[in-house]
């Protein structure tokens, strides 16, 4: 399994690819911080992914979670990763 990273800028198609290759082929699992702008890429669940974040500092109701297509830097769906 790749080790999950936090990105400040834009990923580049090759590091896309090579993310997806480990995991799920078409597409990254990532959560974002959308104060910052921060990302937390290349997890199996979007969960340890948060928990990163979380470490690192973000906010919960700040952190959206949705899936990364290979080709493109849109993200395909988002749900909040807020709970009570």
């Amino acid at each position: 399994m790749p080790e999950i990273e936090i990105i400040r800028t834009a990923v580049a198609l090759d590091h896309r690819r090579a993310l997806a290759e480990g995991l799920f082929g078409e597409f990254v699992k990532a959560v974002v911080d959308v104060e910052p702008g921060l990302r937390a890429i290349g997890g199996d669940l979007h969960a340890d992914e948060e928990a990163l974040l979380l470490e690192a500092g973000s906010s919960r109701p700040d952190l959206w979670g949705g899936s990364i297509p290979i080709l493109t830097s849109t993200v395909r769906a988002a749900a909040s990763s807020s709970t009570p």
